[in-house]
């Protein structure tokens, strides 16, 4: 049987193009959720003084629409004592702290060269950052277990106390949706795509997969201290919530130990940060939708069908290395997959 997490804070780590945005909307409409911030760490990982992203500060700068002043004031250390701020008034509020960030963001540029090997690419400084531990209040004043997953190290800059004091959230979809959903997006910004390293943060599932099983090892050590049976991190598959939205979320809502006939499955239309490049390249979609409505027709994927389709709209060589990307992305997405509702 599996263990409920009876969560009282909650952390969407989105892999991009997994349709994220809408899981993290639907979510998000449950009355019981406040909303921190979401990607309240992508500042300061593209254009801090400390950017660990490999865009250039400029580049970002540009993308986001953000002027030099603005960019300016964005810190790591700022960034994540916002972050506490921000769930500990949900929290004062009585409510549950929401939020999401892909998790590209929230990891030093020497951990992305460590497991995702970007050419051309230095590792740039890690920042310095202090727990000030502002999340912890009168609401809950006991948030650190004392126990370091030795094995499954956090790979984010997130403080450990504060990291493992979350309900984790993973998303995940079949790389070969992934792929040329990310790669239609770089090409509404203009990148070129002929080149084999394109789609860096979006071609690999391993930053997930570490994420995921650093609270695993958090969660066995912890439940052999408490004597109890250990909760397994909460994976969610794109695919199988745009086949069966409501049945998908019966089952996390339960996890979570809340009533999912309190969640809306249609909305206004988001449109959020539309004024962007960014916004325009990557969320258009989902800032025109109104809700996420049940589709059992929705296809499985089959490859040969796939490739064929990646020939007509790019050409024979994008395609081959479509192919090869998916292939060398399935060991990370099946091991997560495995795990998803």
């Amino acid at each position: 049987m599996t263990v409920s997490w009876q969560a009282r804070r909650v952390f969407v780590f989105s892999h991009p193009r997994t349709a994220c945005h809408v899981f993290f909307q639907l979510l998000a409409t449950h009355p019981i959720f406040q909303v921190v911030t979401p990607f309240c760490c992508a500042g300061a990982n593209e254009v801090s003084t400390e950017a660990q992203a490999v865009r250039s500060r400029q580049e970002w700068q540009d993308l986001l629409s953000m002027s030099d002043e603005d960019a300016s004031k964005i810190t790591w250390q700022g960034s994540i004592d916002g972050l506490q701020r921000e769930v500990a008034e949900a929290e004062l509020n009585g409510k549950f702290a929401l939020t999401m960030d892909h998790p590209s963001f929230l990891i030093a540029s020497s951990q992305l060269q460590a497991h995702l090997g970007i050419r051309g690419c230095e590792a740039k400084p890690t920042p310095v950052i202090i727990d000030r531990k502002l999340d912890v209040g009168a609401v809950y004043p006991h948030l650190d277990a004392g126990i370091t997953p030795e094995a499954h190290p956090n790979p984010t800059l997130l403080p450990d106390r504060f990291f493992f004091s979350f309900t984790p959230i993973i998303t995940i979809r079949h790389p070969a949706r992934v792929l040329p959903s990310f790669l239609r997006a770089l090409q509404r910004l203009g990148d070129d795509i002929s080149h084999p390293e394109f789609a860096v943060h979006g071609e690999s599932f391993r930053l997930e997969r570490l994420i995921f099983d650093s609270f695993k090892a958090y969660e066995e050590a912890r439940a052999v201290a408490e004597g109890r049976k250990a909760k397994v991190p909460i994976v969610i598959d794109g695919d199988k919530l745009v086949r069966d939205p409501q049945d998908q979320m019966k089952e996390l809502c339960m996890l979570l130990g809340i009533d999912e006939g309190q969640l809306k499955y249609s909305w206004d239309p988001p449109r959020l940060l539309e004024h962007t490049k960014m916004a325009r390249a990557y969320m258009d979609e989902f800032n025109r939708s109104t809700g996420i409505f049940f589709n059992p027709r929705a296809k499985e994927v089959n490859m040969a069908e796939e490739v064929r389709c990646w020939r007509k709209e790019w050409n024979e060589d994008i395609a081959r290395i479509l192919e090869e990307k998916v292939a060398a992305q399935m060991e990370d997405y099946e091991y997560l997959l495995q795990f998803s509702l």
